[in-house]
């Protein structure tokens, strides 16, 4: 039996475990182990040398690994796009976040500003 080892962030995970249940369907005798963990931990640990078949990470963060000689150039594969959300108190004016520019104004007139840089 052939296995792959995968690591990816958490924000792939449900994605991953559908997309892996159709491959296994499709290929059998392959086993598919994904490690869904912070994606800068796994970005850590593709760069300290830890070897995996597949990383599943932001585009930035893979273009660091490509760079770093760490992934191979000419792999990446995007899979998804993902989105930017805005939450405010429920009555508060929506800020137009359409543009960077747009994104930019409303980010240096928040009073406050949350964000996450690891698993969300």
């Amino acid at each position: 039996m052939t296995t792959l080892r995968l690591i990816s962030s958490m924000a792939t995970k449900p994605l991953l475990a559908d997309l892996v249940a159709l491959y296994q369907k499709q290929v059998p005798g392959t086993l598919v182990h994904v490690e869904s963990v912070g994606g800068v931990d796994a970005a850590k640990r593709v760069e300290a040398g830890e070897a995996f078949d597949g990383v599943v990470l932001a585009s930035n963060a893979i273009d660091k690994l490509i760079a770093s000689g760490h992934v191979l150039a000419g792999t990446r594969a995007d899979l998804v796009h993902s989105g930017v959300a805005v939450a405010v108190p429920a009555d508060a004016p929506v800020p137009d976040i359409s543009t960077e520019e747009d994104l930019k104004a409303a980010i240096l007139a928040a009073p406050t500003l949350g964000y996450s840089t690891g698993p969300s």
